[in-house]
C-alpha cells in the first residue's frame, strides 16, 4: 500500500524563452533532447536520465506571446484569478511571470491525496490538485495530476494517471554524447537553509537529523550563498575528473559531470 512518504525525484523545470534555442543549447552541451509535446499553453522537451529523472525545457506557445496576453500576464491577472481558486495553477503561473531559467522541481508520488493531506495537517496552505495532459509528438496522450503548496521551498507533486513508462521512456546510460548517466544531486539556493530543510523533511515525513536528504536516490541540499545558482545539478558520468559544463548554454542551471563512484 502506497503512503505519503513514497516520493521519487522526478524532474527540474527550466522555463525557456524559445524551445528550439534551448534544445540546440543542450544538444551543444552533449545532451540528447527528446521532444515532449504540447500541453495547454506550453510545449516542452526532455533531457532524460537512466534513473527515471529528467530536465524539462518548458516554453510558451507563440499564441501566449502576443502583446495582449503578455500585458495581462505582466499585470498579474492570471495569477490573481488562480489564487482566488486556490489551486495548483496559482503556483504554475508564477513560472511564466519569472525570468527565464530554472523555476521549480517536482517529485512523483503514488498517493497524491495522502501527501497533500499530510502537508495540510503540517500547517502548509495546500493548493488543490488539477488534472493535466500532454499530446506527445509521435505517440498518444499522457495524463497526470499535479498538486502542492504555496510554500516555495516545497516541490510540486505529480501523480501519474497513464503508466509512468509512457511519460518517462527508459533510457540507457549511453544516451548522451557527454556520457551523463543519472542525476546524483540537486542543490537549491534558498533564503533560509534551515527553514527549507525543515519544511521538506517534515513534508516528506522524514526524520533525518543532520544526515543528507535523499529522495528516490537523488541527494537534495540547500545553500544560502548569494552568488550560487538557483539550481545546481551533479550528474554521474564514467570519467575520472569533474567537469563543469558551459553555463551560458544551460539556461541558468549550474551542471557538473562528476565521476561515478557507484
Amino acid at each position: 500500500m502506497s503512503s505519503f512518504n513514497d516520493p521519487h525525484f522526478d524532474h527540474l523545470v527550466i522555463f525557456v524563452a524559445d524551445l528550439e534555442t534551448a534544445i540546440q543549447d543542450f544538444n551543444g552541451l552533449g545532451f540528447s533532447v527528446a521532444r515532449g509535446g504540447s500541453h495547454g499553453l506550453t510545449e516542452n522537451a526532455l533531457v532524460l536520465f537512466s534513473n527515471q529523472t529528467y530536465i524539462e525545457l518548458l516554453a510558451l506557445k507563440p499564441a501566449w506571446k502576443n502583446p495582449m496576453a503578455r500585458l495581462l500576464n505582466w499585470l498579474g491577472i492570471p495569477r490573481w484569478l488562480y489564487r482566488q481558486k486556490g489551486n495548483i495553477y496559482c503556483r504554475l503561473i508564477g513560472w511564466i511571470n519569472a525570468d527565464a531559467g530554472p523555476v521549480d522541481w517536482c517529485l512523483r508520488t503514488q498517493n497524491l491525496p495522502a501527501m497533500l493531506d499530510h502537508w495540510e495537517r503540517a500547517g502548509h496552505r495546500v493548493l488543490e490538485p488539477e488534472h493535466f495532459s500532454r499530446q506527445q509528438i509521435d505517440a498518444g496522450e499522457l495524463h497526470w495530476r499535479l498538486g502542492g503548496a504555496d510554500n516555495p521551498d516545497l516541490p510540486i507533486l505529480l501523480e501519474d494517471i497513464t503508466p509512468l513508462h509512457q511519460r518517462l521512456i527508459p533510457v540507457n546510460d549511453d544516451i548522451h554524447a557527454n556520457r551523463a548517466t543519472r542525476l546524483l544531486e540537486m542543490r537549491i539556493r534558498v533564503t533560509d537553509k534551515a527553514q527549507a530543510y525543515m519544511a521538506v523533511t517534515q513534508a516528506l515525513a522524514s526524520d533525518l537529523g543532520n544526515s543528507d536528504l535523499h529522495i528516490g536516490g537523488v541527494r537534495i541540499s540547500f545553500t544560502e550563498e548569494a552568488d550560487a545558482h538557483k539550481f545546481s545539478l551533479s550528474l554521474c558520468y564514467p570519467g575520472r575528473e569533474t567537469k563543469l559544463l558551459n553555463s551560458e548554454k544551460s539556461h541558468g542551471v549550474l551542471i557538473r559531470l562528476v565521476p561515478d563512484r557507484q
